[in-house]
C-alpha cells in the first residue's frame, strides 16, 4: 500500500508546474551564473591585453625616438662617430626595455608571435644601425619604416581588442 501511495505522489508532483517552476528556477540561476561568470573572465582578460598593449606601445614608441635620436646624431656629425658605448647608449636602453617588454608578454604572446612583430622591431633596429652609415643625409626614410611598423602594432593590437573587427567577424 505504501509503494502505492508513493507512487501516486511522485507522479502527482512530477505532473504540477511547481516541480517545473523549481527545475526552471534552478536551472535558471546556474545559467546566469554561468553566462555571468563568463562574461567577467572576457572583460578582465581584455583588460589585461589593453594594458599590455598600452605598455608595449609606449616602449616601443620611446625606443623608435631613441633610435631617431641616435640616427640624428649620426647625421649631424657627417658619420664620423666611431663605434664607441657613447654612440650606442640612447638606443641600446630603449632597445633593451622593449626587447624586456616583447618578451614578457602574456595575454597578447600570441598575437605578437603570429604578427612577428618582434622580428620586424628587431628588423628595425638592424635597418636603423646598418643604414646609419649609408644614409647620412636623410632621416626620412627610418621615419617611414618606424610609421609603418607602429601602424602595424597598432593595427594588430586593435584587432586582438576588438576595435574596428569586421562586421563578419562580430559572432
Amino acid at each position: 500500500m505504501q509503494a502505492e501511495q508513493l507512487h501516486r505522489l511522485v507522479t502527482t508532483v512530477l505532473n504540477s508546474h511547481g516541480f517545473s517552476a523549481v527545475i526552471g528556477g534552478v536551472v535558471g540561476s546556474w545559467l546566469t551564473q554561468l553566462f555571468a561568470s563568463r562574461w567577467q573572465r572576457r572583460v578582465w582578460v581584455n583588460d589585461n591585453k589593453k594594458a599590455e598593449w598600452r605598455e608595449l606601445l609606449d616602449v616601443v614608441r620611446e625606443g623608435n625616438q631613441g633610435m631617431l635620436d641616435w640616427y640624428a646624431r649620426i647625421v649631424a656629425s657627417g658619420g664620423r662617430a666611431g663605434a664607441t658605448e657613447e654612440r650606442f647608449a640612447p638606443i641600446s636602453v630603449s632597445t633593451i626595455k622593449a626587447d624586456m617588454v616583447f618578451h614578457d608578454r602574456i595575454f597578447i604572446s600570441k598575437e605578437v608571435r603570429d604578427a612577428k612583430l618582434y622580428q620586424r622591431w628587431n628588423e628595425l633596429f638592424n635597418y636603423c644601425t646598418r643604414n646609419a652609415e649609408e644614409l647620412k643625409s636623410t632621416i626620412d626614410n627610418l621615419v617611414v619604416v618606424i610609421h609603418d611598423f607602429q601602424n602595424d602594432l597598432i593595427r594588430v593590437s586593435r584587432e586582438d581588442l576588438g576595435i574596428e573587427r569586421p562586421w563578419y567577424k562580430l559572432w
